[in-house]
């Protein structure tokens, strides 16, 4: 049986998909009721609700299971501090294999929640628990969060460069790698790049929508300040939260995130990541009207 934590957001939904899929049994730790009939709808066999800030809520969660996957909520300032605590409470209940969903170049302090995930890596190796870190880069399904807004006004905003590059991957690829990585003994002991080895800056992503959708798709820095207006006015986020987030746009801003060799994800998913094109064609036949 395999823990997967934040098994309904964005990241894990992918992950229980494909894990589903290849046949694995999932215990999905979720914190809401609503999550609960997500996972159970999506194919996990158990469900637990629960808070990772509760080590007597964590401890349950373990209980008989062979593997964890964690994926810990974004751009929380707890992050190490859950983290830490679901690796010592794995090593105590005899877990067989810990899963890290990290970040893609971990190594970037300047970055919150990358230096965040760094200290967790090591927490984890020091752990001597059998493990694997999977880094994935920026998901393709980001750049076309406001689709809508993409096909009716042909404006693709960012609230930093459109010029600085960025290396991508699409998020059906995390998962169908997430899913071989606990499905095998292959991979463990490894820190594994997820990335399409695809570089393009926000223009240039822009222009393969434009190609895509037959119709201009114009790349446009907006605000960050009005970015971080309305993420208060809408309330979902908290003020930490915003501020990591803001953090990470400065330094897209000025620096980008480029790199990434695709060459190791294409070993582990048996076949080539799928490109930046592919993404935008799927969107379009899944949403040609935005």
């Amino acid at each position: 049986m395999i823990l997967l934590t934040g098994a309904t957001g964005p990241t894990g939904s992918h992950v229980l998909k494909h894990m589903v899929a290849a046949g694995l049994k999932v215990r999905a730790f979720v914190q809401r009721e609503a999550s609960v009939h997500a996972a159970l709808a999506a194919g996990a066999v158990e469900t637990i609700r629960g808070d990772l800030h509760s080590p007597a809520d964590v401890v349950r969660a373990l209980e008989g299971i062979e593997q964890v996957y964690f994926i810990a909520p974004r751009f929380l300032d707890t992050e190490v501090a859950i983290t830490r605590g679901m690796i010592e409470a794995a090593r105590t209940a005899g877990v067989g294999h810990f899963i890290y969903h990290s970040v893609y170049h971990a190594q970037l302090d300047a970055i919150l929640h990358h230096r965040d995930k760094r200290i967790c890596e090591a927490a984890l190796f020091d752990s001597l628990l059998p493990y694997t870190v999977l880094q994935p880069t920026m998901y393709m399904q980001s750049t076309t969060r406001d689709w809508r807004d993409i096909v009716q006004a042909g404006r693709y905003a960012v609230p930093y460069s459109t010029e600085q590059r960025m290396t991508v991957v699409d998020l059906e690829d995390v998962g169908a790698a997430a899913a071989v990585v606990a499905g095998t003994t292959d991979f463990r002991g490894g820190c594994y790049e997820l990335a399409s080895g695809e570089q393009l800056s926000r223009a240039q992503m822009a222009s393969v929508m434009t190609d895509v959708l037959g119709r201009p798709v114009n790349a446009v820095r907006s605000d960050l300040a009005a970015w971080q207006a309305h993420q208060r006015s809408v309330g979902v986020l908290t003020e930490a939260q915003i501020e990591r987030m803001s953090v990470m746009m400065r330094h897209y801003d000025e620096a980008g995130m480029g790199g990434g060799n695709g060459r190791v994800f294409g070993m582990i998913l048996g076949r080539a990541p799928h490109r930046y094109r592919d993404h935008i064609e799927a969107m379009a036949k899944l949403r040609p009207q935005g």
